[in-house]
């Protein structure tokens, strides 16, 4: 009876939705601007640029690159950027009035527009020694070089620190108190100009030759030593070095329009980004010796909304002085809403409270939902864009949600979500070649890590998880037809990748758990029955797939314990749109009743349950 209460409130709502494609969205980006680059840690990118419609874009690698997002503005230049700890961003960049214009990104929000003034020639630059501290450098009007910084409030006024610069100026710290500064000056010499605090003050400029033909980057991974970068000759980038000295010039090739952009996440680890002459987004990366030229790609394909994805459902925990928890449902609908569903009595299907909490974001197929440890319920889906996106409840129970959260990713299937045996949650999803990746929280509750690769391709799907005894099983369908599974540890390692066998199954599995950490897999077979093996006391899988009646279905099964009678109950839809149904003759027997229909008086289902 719990199994038809579930299906009739899902199947019957997102039936009657029309079914509509997604558009493609996409987020041109200036040839002609330099991009900005930064990173507050291990695999950790956030690019910077300006959109041809004059406002500032953004995408993040953390394992995958995420797609162009648009953070407005108006701005007249290339952007720069700097990150003075983990989870903050500062960018600048020159606004309509030539101003030097500021946003901030801080505990997951980015902060509005501000204003620093001054007068602007080409993009700013920012350094950053310590928490709390940033320096920003223009080329001004009068093309010297003037200097504004932060700390605990801006500096009232901009300081001219002379010179004659012919671009735009880059600069870097390597310790508290320590600030070099670069630029393009006369014979397209590289000049210098650095900063020591204590009673040293600013050195004078110094030339240290070269031939440049775009502005310089620059940047520092350890005391006394820095890293500076031009295009020169050719359009090809250029690389001169200080650890006690200067170091001669060394040609990285490339064929470059502007000049480049550097940053790092570690002593071994250098990332190097310019935008080509052909327009194309070019990145090189150091790690042991440079790996050479590669395209970035700028645009990721959009996903199309989904018809008719099914729905999540799950029963939470009880409120104070509560029985029994909610139900609580998501969809995504045929425009690429995410509807929230609150059935505060179970037994009630009539008491669902259904809301859109999606707001103008498009997103494609099923949506993953789950419990945080503190009661607030995790909505997390694929964006048209290909990122999987979160958000959450601002407190349990309530009707308010979270900011969305882009946790990057580029994929393809929709999301699925389980829990650590630690309480943490994984997302996971599948790229275009069928690699499953996840991400793991940091920590209980926390924010999201970085994408991993499980190291396996040619999976059909969206992969099913679940909570088993030391970790999260993975399940999914392999391009022959075979089931895989794999374990992912909470200390992010996981087992190799296991066949249970089959060939020509299709759809998502689904798994239940008997007491003992025991597990029973489902899963649609190539003649359209529904197949079925379990392990054993010692977990060991069955030899063979075992039939569930000969029920011919469309759809991929949903399977769950029922928390009354023990026995394990499948729905499915079937070949006319019906919504068919079994369970165990008896506890833990593997021995099934007939299909029966769950759907009464000719309602057809457009969704799997």
């Amino acid at each position: 009876m719990k199994l038809r209460l579930l299906a009739i409130p899902v199947v019957l709502i997102a039936s009657l939705l029309p079914g509509i494609a997604g558009a493609a969205v996409s987020d041109p980006i200036d040839p002609a601007a330099t991009t900005a680059v930064a990173s507050w840690g291990t695999n950790r990118l956030d690019l910077f640029a300006k959109g041809t419609d004059g406002t500032l874009k953004h995408k993040f690698y953390n394992g995958r690159w995420s797609a162009w997002e648009s953070l407005g503005g108006a701005i007249t230049s290339g952007p720069a950027a700097v990150s003075w700890g983990p989870g903050r961003l500062d960018v600048f960049a020159r606004g309509t009035d030539g101003s030097v214009q500021h946003k901030a990104y801080s505990n997951g929000t980015w902060s509005a527009w501000g204003n620093l003034g001054g007068v602007a020639v080409g993009e700013p630059a920012v350094a950053s020694w310590a928490s709390g501290r940033l320096d920003v450098f223009v080329r001004g009007g009068t093309n010297a070089l003037y200097h504004k910084f932060y700390s605990n409030g801006w500096s009232a006024s901009w300081e001219n620190l002379g010179g004659v610069l012919t671009s735009p100026p880059t600069a870097a710290s390597w310790a508290s108190g320590r600030l070099d500064v670069f630029a393009r000056g006369g014979s397209n010499a590289l000049y210098h100009k650095w900063y020591a605090c204590c009673g040293n003050g600013w050195a004078a400029w110094e030339n240290l030759g070269g031939a440049l033909t775009s502005g310089p980057a620059v940047f520092s991974w350890q005391s006394g030593h820095l890293d500076v970068y031009a295009r020169v000759a050719n359009n090809a980038v250029s690389h001169k070095w200080y650890t006690g000295g200067w170091s001669g010039w060394t040609n990285l090739g490339g064929t470059m329009a502007t000049a480049p952009a550097v940053t790092h996440w570690g002593t071994s680890r250098v990332d190097l980004f310019a935008r080509a002459t052909d327009g194309t987004l070019q990145h090189n990366i150091y790690s042991g010796g440079w790996g050479g030229w590669r395209t970035e790609v700028d645009a990721t394909p959009t996903r199309p909304v989904q018809s008719y994805s099914r729905t999540v459902a799950m029963q939470a925990s009880p409120s104070s002085g509560a029985l029994v928890g909610p139900l609580e449902y998501a969809y995504v609908d045929n425009i690429g809403r995410i509807v929230s569903g609150h059935q505060p009595d179970p037994a009630n299907a009539f008491s669902v409270q259904w809301t859109v909490i999606s707001g103008n974001e498009a997103f494609s197929g099923e949506p993953g939902l789950l419990e945080q440890p503190d009661g607030r319920l995790q909505v997390s889906a694929l964006h048209t864009s290909g990122d999987i996106w979160a958000r959450a409840q601002t407190t349990k129970g309530a009707a308010t949600w979270t900011g969305w959260i882009d946790q990057g990713g580029t994929m393809s299937s929709p999301v699925t979500v389980a829990r650590q045996t630690d309480g943490s949650v994984v997302l996971l999803a599948t790229d275009s070649t069928g690699g499953l990746w996840y991400v793991p929280q940091s920590n209980v509750a926390g924010p999201y890590g970085t994408w991993r690769s499980l190291g396996l391709t040619g999976l059909v799907g969206a992969p099913t998880a679940i909570t088993g005894r030391d970790g999260v099983q993975i399940f999914g369908v392999d391009t022959t037809g075979a089931v895989r599974t794999a374990t992912v540890f909470p200390s992010g390692a996981f087992t190799s990748w296991v066949s249970l066998g089959g060939a020509g199954f299709a759809g998502t599995p689904a798994v239940v758990m008997y007491p003992g950490y025991r597990m029973r897999v489902f899963v649609r077979a190539a003649d359209g029955t529904i197949v079925t093996k379990a392990q054993d006391a010692a977990l060991a899988w069955e030899a063979g797939w075992s039939t569930v009646g000969t029920q011919v279905v469309a759809g991929s099964p949903a399977a769950v314990l029922s928390p009354q009678s023990g026995r394990t109950e499948v729905v499915v839809r079937g070949a006319a749109g019906d919504i068919v149904s079994t369970g165990e003759t008896a506890q833990g027997s593997g021995l099934w009743r007939d299909w029966v229909p769950v759907l009464q008086g000719g309602d057809v289902a457009a969704t799997d349950p």
